[in-house]
């Protein structure tokens, strides 16, 4: 969620970042036309939870990572319909207006995650300007705890806040 709130900001603020830095962002269309149909009625009891529906299998493959985030007290698997109908809004947002973002972008996701919306992530490229994008095609989710690559993906963020 880090992702489409940085590139919210980043859309609709008048003091813009030099740079931004996105991580597999959550843009676009991202639910089920039944998902929808939830959203707008039982949706109306905002404070209503729902599982979020995150395998945290699907974040990484880091046997480490994965156990220590089911093993965070701060972390859950539950989301309100309020929180979840306008994270969806939010993200279709995102997408129809990152064409209006005009400073150094670098976009890093993986090419089998399954939690966001990859191909929305290839519209979203094609979309900024000002674009460094790295795809990695064996990364899930969470980028940065996939073990064989980290330090790569590190060193990428580094390479370009340099520039």
């Amino acid at each position: 969620m880090g992702g489409l709130i940085a590139l919210r900001y980043t859309e609709y603020s008048d003091k813009k970042p030099e740079k931004l830095i996105l991580s597999s962002p959550a843009v676009g269309k991202l639910y089920t036309p039944f998902q929808k149909i939830l959203l707008n009625t039982i949706g109306l009891i905002g404070a209503l939870t729902i599982k979020n529906g995150i395998d945290p299998k699907d974040l990484c493959h880091d046997d480490k990572a994965i156990k220590e985030y089911l093993e965070d007290p701060l972390v859950h698997n539950k989301i309100a319909f309020r929180t979840a109908k306008q994270l969806f809004a939010e993200a279709e947002i995102a997408l129809k207006e990152a064409e209006n973002i005009d400073l150094p972008v670098l976009l890093q996701y993986g090419e089998i995650d399954k939690v966001i919306s990859v191909e929305n992530c290839n519209e979203l490229a094609e979309k900024l300007r000002t674009l460094v994008i790295q795809k990695h095609r064996y990364a899930k989710h969470e980028i940065f705890n996939e073990p064989k690559y980290k330090d790569k993906y590190i060193s990428n963020i580094l390479e370009f806040i340099e520039k």
